[in-house]
């Protein structure tokens, strides 16, 4: 936060160099204009962080190719989440593929703050089983 002091006559304006709580009986006049009226400008800056996240389904554009339960291709979620675990922002790439042969998983989590890799995972999905909803209960 920065205040800035001006004169307050509106034809003259030049910047004054006195504290901002001067009282009016103290100040000198502008030694432009002479005047004691004064202009204060008080200026705030934050900043902001954006991020985004996306997440992508495609399913089997031959709808009686598959059953109900794998019609999902390809599932892809890409951006900057907050870690459950950790409650830390994190950079993900997630992604299921059962349109390339053989059909593929990946994925990758990044500690935003210091670049780590957290979690790198790519291996035919057939390989990843007993992980998410595969757990045994």
């Amino acid at each position: 936060m920065e205040t800035i002091v001006y004169c307050g006559n509106q034809h003259c304006g030049i910047v004054l160099k006195e504290p901002v709580d001067i009282s009016e009986e103290k100040r000198q006049p502008c030694p432009e204009c002479g005047s004691l009226s004064r202009a204060k400008n008080l200026k705030l800056s934050d900043e902001t962080t954006v991020k985004d996240f996306i997440d992508i389904k495609k399913k089997s554009e031959e709808p009686h190719k598959f059953p109900s339960r794998k019609k999902q291709r390809v599932h892809l979620q890409q951006g900057d989440q907050i870690n459950h675990e950790t409650g830390k922002w994190i950079s993900k790439v997630w992604r299921v593929d059962k349109d390339i042969s053989p059909a593929w998983y990946t994925e990758i989590l990044i500690d935003t703050e210091t670049g780590k890799i957290i979690k790198h995972v790519e291996e035919p999905l057939d390989q990843h089983q007993g992980h998410g909803s595969d757990k045994k209960k």
